[in-house]
């Protein structure tokens, strides 16, 4: 079996999903029901919901990413997790603010939303060391044509 994109739209339309776009609404709510379907194959508790590439100085895209929580929230009682993510690793993804993403949670009140603090996005891992960190990391993979390649970066650790 292929793995669900999860709200995505295929790597070529760089989209990195669509819940913030309002003129993709009908595309965001089709996905829900494949998401669904694939979280209840694998078991899986909670499902990470992207927003996509928006302005997020557009109302509009700010009422649609809203009114996509609302709509995914009432379809399941799993956990419904979003995510801040850095600008460096994705330009123009909609949201990249924490602060935004926490007080979002809170005014939509759903018990079922839950922000996903990924430290990497946050900080981009060097202040870890800076702090002398030793606990556990999890580590984003972007797949290169070769495995080798793709985890070069590990050299820099």
């Amino acid at each position: 079996m292929t793995p669900p994109a999860l709200f995505n739209l295929p790597p070529a339309t760089g989209m990195r999903a669509n819940a913030a776009l309002p003129n993709r609404r009908a595309d965001f709510r089709a996905s829900v029901a494949t998401a669904l379907a694939y979280a209840e194959a694998t078991g899986t508790p909670r499902l990470h919901m992207m927003a996509g590439l928006a302005d997020c100085t557009i109302p509009a895209a700010c009422r649609a990413y809203a009114d996509a929580l609302d709509y995914l929230c009432d379809a399941t009682p799993l956990t419904i997790l979003i995510e801040p993510i850095n600008r460096r690793d994705m330009p123009g993804y909609f949201r990249y603010d924490f602060s935004y993403a926490v007080q979002l949670t809170a005014s939509l009140g759903r018990p079922n939303l839950k922000l996903q603090f990924d430290i990497y996005h946050s900080q981009i891992l060097r202040e870890l060391d800076r702090m002398g960190y030793a606990g556990f990391v999890g580590c984003e993979y972007r797949p290169a044509p070769h495995t080798l390649p793709g985890l070069g970066w590990l050299k820099s650790l």
